[in-house]
């Protein structure tokens, strides 16, 4: 993997000195990255403390603060601060709206706790689409992917108690992870983010090695068993060629847009015509493993309360308002609603799931237009993860969360989108714009 991204050239104005000095920087930040995204996807403690689970949550308490701080004194260091002001309006409401959730929370030192935590896993993502050009952003997530699969083969390998998930389907891979379907879906968006190194490298070993990892996160996708994931995986990848279609201009890409239009309408009504049968071949039915009934339930209360029940309160086993889920679906194995959407509605309310359709949209015509003015072909990535980003939240819940590296990089691409509107970036020093950090 090409691992010389911190590509600094002799600069005109500063010494060789400062120069160097630059670039450890650079490089520093970049490792904080790395470490930091393994943090995020909670794969990295989880692998540290493979045998004792006990440890992770004080663990968590304490590491990722240092996180949240230290993106924030980067942001205050390399003068980010004043991007702050051209940050999608949506995303700043949003986070207002869980702010003030706090007034009619159910549980208002919970919600001012996750409230604390939300905003540092903003900060995060901030740093991160702030700091870096697209092209480093997939080159860390290329790095941290590496380190994931190695922590998966051990886990597997040497720790079959954490490694492996058994239900009454057989034995499947689930890594380090709490769940198979956790690993699934950082599988799928590994396979992404492989497929675009490919895209962006020049060398071809490193396309070589980046087409073997892509194979070996199809692999571990495979023994994973996640239905949801093979889902995932096959609209993406269906969709992925037909964003080209973007690049089109006038009537092409009208005549581009209702032809994708309709056939993704003509699909639908087929899947739907067939769900069952379809269904039937993963070993699943219309339920989805008991989904709907939670789905189901927690509509209800979204009823009850349209305004939410404060952020971060809903869930808390059976001394919150969950109990009255468990109580109508019968168990209480439902640590959320298994559907992004519906939790953020539990949260804060049907006006906040509002407020993020709004700036989704957003985002996603502001990526459009990216993918319009750009010539490389890496620039798709923010359409990709952004539609990445919409399946992975119809089954399982992570729009909002916090500690959750799917929200810190649905961040990463609104903070990139929203100073790459504004201006070109501009590369000072003598950093080279292919390979360096944004100014």
């Amino acid at each position: 993997m090409e691992l010389n991204t911190m590509n600094i050239s002799k600069p005109t104005d500063h010494s060789e000195e400062g120069d160097k000095s630059l670039s450890y920087y650079n490089k520093f930040q970049f490792c904080f990255a790395v470490v930091s995204v393994l943090l995020f996807s909670e794969s990295l403690l989880r692998f540290i403390f493979i045998n004792n689970n006990s440890l992770l949550g004080p663990s968590f308490q304490i590491v990722l603060p240092f996180v949240y701080l230290l993106s924030f004194i980067f942001l205050i260091k390399d003068r980010k601060i004043s991007h702050f002001k051209k940050i999608d309006k949506w995303l700043i409401v949003l986070l207002i709206t869980s702010v003030i959730s706090v007034l009619w929370s159910v549980n208002p030192i919970v919600t001012v706790q996750r409230v604390a935590t939300i905003l540092g896993t903003t900060i995060f993502g901030l740093f991160l689409g702030f700091t870096f050009s697209l092209k480093q952003i997939i080159k860390i997530l290329s790095v941290s992917f590496v380190f994931i699969i190695m922590m998966t083969f051990i886990a597997v390998l040497f720790y079959p108690h954490q490694g492996l998930f058994l239900d009454h389907r057989g034995v499947t891979w689930q890594g380090v992870f709490p769940h198979k379907n956790w690993l699934g879906r950082y599988m799928v968006l590994g396979a992404g983010v492989y497929m675009f190194i490919i895209l962006l490298s020049e060398r071809k070993l490193t396309k070589l090695i980046s087409f073997l990892l892509i194979c070996i996160s199809l692999g571990i996708l495979f023994m994973t068993g996640s239905t949801t994931s093979y889902i995932i995986l096959l609209a993406i990848f269906v969709l992925l060629p037909l964003f080209s279609g973007f690049k089109l201009k006038g009537n092409l890409f009208l005549s581009m847009s209702s032809f994708v239009l309709a056939a993704t309408t003509l699909l639908a009504i087929l899947i739907l015509d067939r769900l069952n049968s379809i269904l039937e071949l993963f070993g699943r039915d219309l339920t989805f493993t008991g989904r709907t009934d939670i789905w189901s339930a927690t509509l209800h209360m979204v009823s009850i309360r349209p305004f939410g029940y404060g952020y971060g309160a809903f869930w808390n086993n059976w001394d919150g308002p969950s109990a009255m889920v468990y109580q109508m679906i019968g168990r209480d194995t439902a640590p959320h609603a298994h559907n992004g959407f519906i939790d953020l509605m539990l949260n804060v309310g049907i006006l906040g799931l509002l407020v993020f359709i709004i700036g989704y949209v957003h985002a996603l015509l502001n990526s459009i237009k990216y993918i319009r003015q750009e010539k490389d072909p890496v620039s798709f990535w923010i359409m990709f993860y952004l539609v990445y980003f919409i399946f992975i939240n119809i089954a399982e819940s992570n729009i909002m969360v916090h500690n959750n590296l799917f929200w810190v990089l649905y961040v990463t691409v609104i903070a990139y989108l929203s100073v790459k509107k504004k201006f070109k970036p501009t590369f000072g020093s003598g950093i080279h714009e292919k390979n360096c950090i944004r100014n």
